[in-house]
């Protein structure tokens, strides 16, 4: 997990890790201090996130964010309800071999 930088509250900070999420990047913001850091998990996300802040940074009432927290909620409802499938799936095998 990497930092792609840090905003000065914690509107603009979920805003941005919400836009990261619908862009298909994983990432979350957290309280660092006086500051919000927003981190990405996957390392071959990093330049997209930094070039994708920077832009933020210029201008965080750009449409584009709009609406940006209730879609990254739908899609990491969608990605919980799928992992929660898949371990369903799983057959724990640990004494039955006997």
């Amino acid at each position: 997990m990497r930092q792609v930088g840090t905003l000065p509250n914690e509107n603009n900070a979920g805003r941005f890790a919400a836009f990261l999420v619908t862009q298909g990047i994983a990432a979350h913001s957290e309280q660092d201090g006086d500051q919000w850091a927003i981190w990405v998990r996957d390392e071959d996300d990093i330049d997209k996130a930094r070039d994708s802040f920077e832009t933020f940074r210029r201008d965080p009432d750009d449409p584009r964010y709009k609406g940006a927290e209730q879609k990254a909620e739908s899609i990491r409802m969608e990605d919980f309800r799928r992992r929660v499938e898949a371990s369903q799936n799983v057959v724990e095998m640990r004494g039955r071999w006997k």
